[in-house]
């Protein structure tokens, strides 16, 4: 048998002030079938205040306590700032206590041209087979000053200190831009899409293996009827596996589909070519039909 109980404050005492109180008390007889690993320990993928513990199901009775203190700042129009603390405790019959926080930060800002987000987190664990931490970080800013251009720039960075003593280190960048192009006469309609992207993707271990790809994106979409476009796309890769070897790869996409209101079709061809670290050629074909009653 499992009981849960659910408490919840808010307390806004001016307009740009905002507090919340979450509190969660689970408590489990006999061989519970909950699960308590639903938030996986991920610095990366996690969002803020979801959960920061990995830990396992109990097979006799447990008590299971969750709070989370949440403040929101809205200094100006724009611009919103959160700072959330959440505190997951386990306390399990014949186990050791097991606990995890996490710490965690969110600054919005939104106008009219321009997004920005940037949220960072710390995440700490003590289990009953060790240790381990994590640090977080994740921002994304796009720019469009009219409908004719976007931009964005993201990254991601994680890192993670294992109960086993080992480390791993990731970092994301990616940069996009898109230009679209209209007609000038009688109806308005976009008949050219250009899409021009970079990324660049590293992981590193204590064991010092690392892997980096640097890759450079570019791709169009056009429209000669308004029903019926043409695309292609094109991607090329640096792969670098230290201290092994390094190789290339090259991605080209081809798609011709037409688009109503309750049919959508496609036609794609795609050719993939590796040089390095076990050559590799693959072609594909692939037919698309949805169909909206």
């Amino acid at each position: 048998m499992t009981q849960v109980f659910d408490l919840k404050g808010v307390y806004t005492p001016t307009n740009s002030w905002k507090f919340e109180l979450e509190e969660n008390i689970t408590i489990g007889s006999g061989n519970s079938s909950d699960d308590l690993t639903t938030q996986s320990y991920n610095t990366q993928s996690s969002s803020v205040g979801t959960g920061v513990s990995s830990f396992n199901v109990p097979d006799d009775s447990y008590t299971r306590y969750r709070t989370m203190v949440k403040a929101d700042w809205q200094p100006a129009a724009r611009l919103k700032v959160g700072f959330t603390v959440t505190d997951d405790l386990l306390q399990a019959k014949g186990k050791k206590t097991e606990h995890g926080t996490e710490y965690a930060n969110t600054i919005d800002f939104t106008d009219k041209r321009l997004t920005a987000r940037l949220t960072t987190r710390y995440t700490t664990s003590t289990l009953s087979s060790g240790s381990l931490s994590g640090f977080g970080s994740n921002g994304h800013i796009s720019y469009s000053p009219d409908r004719s251009l976007d931009n964005s720039v993201s990254y991601s960075y994680g890192n993670i200190n294992d109960r086993d003593g080992s480390k791993y280190s990731s970092f994301t960048l990616r940069q996009s831009t898109n230009y679209f192009l209209y007609t000038d006469y009688g109806i308005s309609r976009r008949i050219l899409e250009l899409n021009q992207g970079v990324e660049y993707e590293g992981q590193s271990y204590s064991t010092g293996l690392r892997r980096t790809t640097k890759s450079l994106i570019g791709g169009f979409r056009y429209y000669p009827i308004s029903r019926l476009f043409l695309a292609g796309r094109a991607k090329y890769s640096l792969l670098t596996y230290e201290p092994e070897t390094n190789a290339t790869q090259s991605i080209y996409n081809a798609t011709i589909g037409i688009n109503f209101n309750l049919i959508q079709a496609t036609l794609d061809y795609s050719l993939g070519r590796q040089n390095g670290n076990g050559n590799r050629l693959e072609r594909r074909f692939e037919a698309n039909l949805k169909k909206v009653f």
